[in-house]
């Protein structure tokens, strides 16, 4: 089989989202998995148990989606719409978990598979099916262009039940995609009450790491409840597969349908190393020498920093694609700012002191916080590396995450237990500041963020 059903899923307390033990890669740096992120997803439902109908589920690429080189064995990816059955009342052959699944790889494929409600084997209609294989265009045949859209599209019979699947994507490039339908046997088919979509690895129980990818997801459908907690009645299951591609909120949008954002997401702990350092794309040398580099992903832009409570270390860095493609560059024009004892700003913001009593550290108003280094020995801030890109430097406010969370920081968890300065949506981090004074914080350790908009 291609894909498993995991026995260790399980319903965390708030009741509506799916969990995993799987780390989303293997790396040098310790990593930490956000709360929606691979197979941590939201389920969307219908709280009065009523079986889901008119199921329509788009994932538009926004940002090239890129599997990164890092991903070991097959280097495809699958996103796959998730969906669960009733946890009571089936026959032994009646469905209680069913996958729909686009799968990428050499091409892109339409896959279906069905777990039974007893202990028979699953039942998988003939699968995988072509579609066709993405254009190359821009990239290798494992990107998937910006400008490409998936469609799920899910029929039922008078009962309410599944009875096909049909796949079908689209692009701008002219690449040739044949829509897929596949059928399930009318004495198999049951209901779903509760779906959702996880963009994770494409194999059994595998993970893939994605070097870049951004985009929305759309569910629709004519029975989604205006809230959209897991109902209890459905089955309590989840996907084997994960990865490092971060969810956002659930925002409900016209006809009852809701739309979500999804990007690759790198989360590395810099506290006890280097983690990032050395990264392809990046000029070569150490930009900040006997230091320890929390450094993001070339085109990738730094948008959170976390702190060690009550001391000077910060932890570890967040960094994501926001779906567009202003952070393009080819690493040539990155340089090392120092933290210094007084302020080190390539843009003053004609005088605007954003975080009062604070030495800050601040990038060109054309340049992004790529990475940042504290002292080994003590943790003390010591630089940021400044990288060029078409940002505008606009609409900037700044973080302050010294002794809690900062205000933009809504969650998921990306790492427990620490002090998390986190931009809001769509802003990245353009400078950092230390405490001048022991009445603000203890000198050199983070205290603030200074978020800008493209």
């Amino acid at each position: 089989m291609r894909f498993v059903q995991t026995a260790f899923a399980y319903l965390i307390s708030t009741g509506w989202v799916l969990a995993s033990t799987a780390d989303a890669r293997a790396e040098s740096c310790n990593n930490f998995d956000p709360t929606y992120k691979g197979n941590w997803q939201y389920q969307l439902g219908n709280n009065s148990c009523a079986p889901l109908t008119g199921v329509r589920v788009t994932v538009a690429v926004l940002q090239d989606i890129i599997v990164a080189s890092a991903t070991k064995g097959y280097n495809g990816f699958s996103m796959q719409l998730n969906a669960n059955g009733p946890s009571s009342g089936l026959t032994p052959t009646q469905l209680y978990w069913q996958q729909f699944v686009i799968e990428v790889g050499d091409n892109v494929q339409g896959f279906t598979q069905q777990w039974a409600h007893a202990s028979v084997p699953g039942i998988y209609p003939s699968n995988p099916t072509a579609m066709g294989t993405p254009s190359t265009l821009k990239n290798t045949f494992r990107t998937i262009p910006a400008g490409t859209t998936f469609t799920w599209t899910l029929a039922t019979d008078s009962s309410g039940n599944v009875k096909s699947a049909t796949y079908s994507a689209e692009d701008k490039l002219g690449t040739s995609y044949s829509p897929v339908t596949e059928y399930i046997p009318e004495g198999d088919r049951a209901p779903i009450y509760s779906i959702t979509m996880d963009i994770v690895g494409n194999s059994d129980a595998s993970d893939t790491t994605f070097q870049a990818g951004a985009g929305t997801i759309t569910y629709a459908a004519t029975s989604f409840s205006a809230t959209y907690h897991f109902p209890g009645c459905a089955q309590n299951t989840g996907t084997g597969e994960n990865s490092d591609m971060v969810y956002g909120s659930l925002n409900p949008a016209s006809g009852g349908s809701f739309t979500q954002d999804f990007f690759a997401s790198t989360v590395g702990v810099f506290r006890n190393g280097d983690c990032g350092y050395p990264a392809a794309g990046y000029p070569s040398g150490d930009w900040a020498y006997g230091d320890y580099k929390g450094l993001c992903p070339l085109g990738q832009p730094m948008y959170a920093v976390s702190r060690v409570p009550g001391e000077l270390w910060s932890h570890a860095v967040e960094c994501g694609m926001s779906g567009q493609a202003a952070y393009s560059n080819s690493g040539a024009g990155c340089y090392s700012r120092a933290v210094r004892d007084s302020d080190n700003r390539g843009d003053t913001d004609k005088g605007w002191d954003w975080d009062p009593d604070s030495y800050k550290t601040e990038c060109r108003a054309n340049e992004y916080v790529a990475g940042v280094s504290q002292a080994s020995g003590n943790g003390v801030l010591t630089s940021v590396l400044c990288c060029p890109a078409s940002v505008t430097h606009q609409s900037c406010g700044a973080q302050v995450f010294y002794s809690s969370d900062s205000p933009a920081y809504g969650g998921p968890d990306w790492d427990v237990g620490y002090y998390k300065g986190q931009c809001p949506a769509g802003r990245y981090v353009a400078g950092i500041s230390a405490p001048a004074y022991t009445s603000v914080g203890t000198p050199g350790a983070a205290h603030a963020l200074l978020c800008c908009a493209q």
